[in-house]
């Protein structure tokens, strides 16, 4: 569950905790930011951003770390860069057509990592305002130019 800042955090983890593998509070992010939208502000119009702990690094990425470890299949097979990518602009395949080696191994992910990697994510339109990257455990903005043909 999302973090809500209210009582309802609690009754979540007393309702879910015993019966459930995993009961979690995540701290709120403006995810993919999807046309540009303040999912934040929406969400939490009445409760006061200082009571919620964005969930922050405090240290602004260049490069996500999604595409070099995961891939989302959604249920029309679809498969996406990200976790967070609602409207399906990090496409780069589809699980009817290819199978996932081929997906993983293809020219469209190697070029959205190149994409990630040379600091252009701005030209995807759900990477362009994703704070999501900045929350990873992994940083890669220090990748040197010289390693990338080793993971592209």
């Amino acid at each position: 569950m999302i973090d809500t800042g209210t009582s309802e955090n609690q009754a979540f983890l007393d309702t879910y905790g015993a019966i459930a593998d995993e009961a979690v509070i995540e701290q709120p992010m403006n995810w993919n930011s999807y046309e540009g939208r303040d999912l934040m502000g929406t969400m939490y119009r009445d409760v006061s951003l200082t009571q919620i702990k964005k969930l922050d690094s405090g240290e602004s990425r260049a490069v996500c770390a999604f595409p070099f470890y995961s891939l989302v299949i959604k249920a029309d097979g679809d498969v996406v860069a990200c976790c967070v990518d609602w409207n399906k602009k990090t496409q780069i395949g589809n699980i009817q057509t290819e199978s996932l080696r081929e997906i993983w191994n293809g020219e469209a992910l190697r070029e959205f990592r190149r994409m990630h990697l040379e600091r252009r994510r701005h030209e995807n339109q759900s990477c362009k305002n994703c704070t999501h990257l900045n929350s990873l455990p992994d940083n890669l903005d220090h990748i040197a130019r010289e390693q990338w043909s080793k993971i592209i």
